[in-house]
């Protein structure tokens, strides 16, 4: 029963505009979740993912040579500097980051049907600047936000998707928008459900403090063409930035790469390596904050990275 219902359930989801399909695909995956069979199979794929997730053997194919570099450019360190906190709600929608005194504004791209980490960040008195081509609105109130209906990307390369025809602009042109192009204390957070990769592979993050992204379809590192863009976009954030936490999404699968594993959607904190002190390369990994984004399912543990050797 369930190897008919998730390909049907992926094909009506597939063939829905962009602006449902996060819903439709919530509702969904609620209705699977009611099956005892089908919480089990997540449950086990979840845990045998996990276990599966080791750099220990030296790369020998060149996917398994992308994936490698761009798990050992994510592999978080620590410091003493580093005063980490959750902000958002109890599940989905939150990131960890540091804290965030002293920021002149935060650019929210990618809003869909939660607010709470925008809500947050505007209850300590920064500006907080949102936008999302895919809603009519913000679900709740953010105070002093302001709501753009435009979204992060390339038009040129939607044309023909379910993308052609929204608002799309370069992070420089959004940034132009806020009016703090200028600034060089922002935070950015990203979630847009794939489309980073063509907006952001040739970006400059030295003006951003923080920069938060879920990055998605990781899968693509298995390819050479469809990798270039996610790996210019981690070497580029590399240069200025360390990863500080990361974090695999449960709702994600995990995707193979010849001998090794890695879930396809990933949420990750980079901090500006200027504000860090004296840093060093995480010896384990801070799961305290952890919520998984499902809460039916085990999150997925990801103390595999740790076997890169920095």
């Amino acid at each position: 029963m369930i190897s008919k219902v998730l390909p049907a359930v992926a094909a009506v989801t597939n063939r829905l505009p962009l602006g449902l399909r996060r819903s439709y695909g919530d509702l969904s995956n609620r209705i699977l979740d009611t099956s005892s069979v089908y919480r089990t199979l997540r449950s086990t794929v979840a845990e045998m993912g996990s276990a599966l997730l080791d750099f220990s053997r030296t790369p020998s194919t060149p996917v398994e040579e992308r994936l490698y570099e761009f798990a050992r450019l994510i592999r978080p360190v620590t410091s003493p500097s580093l005063s980490l906190l959750r902000v958002g709600a109890a599940t989905d929608g939150a990131y960890v980051m540091q804290a965030f005194a002293g920021a002149d504004a935060a650019i929210s791209i990618g809003v869909g049907h939660d607010v709470s980490w925008d809500q947050e960040l505007a209850r300590h008195g920064i500006p907080v600047y949102l936008f999302d081509p895919t809603v009519a609105g913000l679900p709740s109130e953010v105070p002093g936000g302001l709501f753009y209906k435009i979204g992060l990307g390339d038009r040129a390369r939607v044309a023909g998707t379910d993308m052609a025809g929204m608002d799309l602009r370069s992070l420089g042109d959004i940034l132009q928008l806020t009016g703090k192009a200028t600034s060089n204390q922002l935070i950015l957070k990203i979630d847009v459900e794939g489309a980073e990769w063509d907006a952001l592979h040739d970006v400059d993050f030295a003006q951003f403090q923080q920069v938060l992204i879920e990055m998605h379809d990781l899968s693509r590192l298995r390819d050479a063409e469809a990798s270039v863009a996610v790996l210019k976009t981690v070497r580029s954030l590399a240069k200025t930035h360390a990863p500080v936490h990361v974090h695999g999404n449960n709702e994600s699968p995990f995707s193979r790469f010849d001998r090794y594993w890695f879930p396809d959607v990933i949420e990750i904190s980079f901090v500006r390596k200027a504000g860090i002190v004296d840093y060093t390369p995480a010896v384990s990994l801070r799961t305290d904050f952890d919520q998984p984004p499902n809460p039916l399912y085990p999150d997925y543990d990801m103390t595999g990275l740790l076997t890169i050797v920095p």
